[in-house]
């Protein structure tokens, strides 16, 4: 549903981050974060997304970072094997918040 959203309800800082377990292991290899719908300017300034194979303990590392952009961002990488996912503002956008009106991913068990 691409008319509602989660927002910070805040300017976007540094830090933030939104969380997805899947309960299983799955082949993940692009996300979308989709607000076209909503708050088209409500994006992360940047953005790096850390995996974890039992949904509590994450990397330390990334496993891919980028920039957000208006309306979608579409962070497309090598297939990784994971049960879940955290991505996380790593920069403070221009007085924005945060909002995604839908979360799509191309995944596979």
């Amino acid at each position: 549903n691409l008319t509602d959203r989660w927002t910070t309800n805040s300017g976007s800082y540094a830090g933030q981050y939104v969380q997805i377990d899947f309960t299983g292991s799955i082949n993940l290899s692009r996300i979308t974060l989709d607000d076209s719908q909503t708050s088209g300017g409500d994006y992360p300034g940047a953005y790096a997304v850390f995996s974890s194979s039992d949904g509590v303990n994450f990397s330390s590392t990334p496993f891919v970072t980028g920039s957000g952009t208006s309306g979608q961002t579409v962070i497309s990488f090598q297939q990784e094997n994971i049960r879940a996912i955290r991505i996380q503002a790593t920069s403070t956008t221009n007085g924005g918040w945060w909002s995604i009106g839908e979360i799509e991913t191309n995944c596979s068990l």
